[in-house]
């Protein structure tokens, strides 16, 4: 089993991984994330855009408190 990237006996290969803070899904968590979250909360379409990752504090609305936490998480504030 190589995981999701080569799935076999014990790894879906359909699995969702959710990265609290990667809002466009490119595995990291930096200020691209940041921008994606504000593109959104302004409307924007921001592409890729991962909702359930920007959703960090997981209260079902992408708002300023998750662009905070994406922040904080950077900077290595918990």
């Amino acid at each position: 089993d190589g995981g999701t990237d080569d799935p076999g006996y014990f790894t879906d290969k359909n699995a969702v991984v959710v990265v609290p803070g990667d809002a466009n899904g490119d595995g990291n968590v930096d200020v691209q994330d940041v921008t994606a979250i504000i593109n959104r909360i302004l409307g924007n379409n921001p592409n890729p855009f991962d909702a359930t990752n920007a959703d960090v504090n997981g209260d079902g609305s992408i708002d300023v408190l998750d662009v905070t936490a994406v922040i904080n998480m950077i900077l290595g504030i918990h």
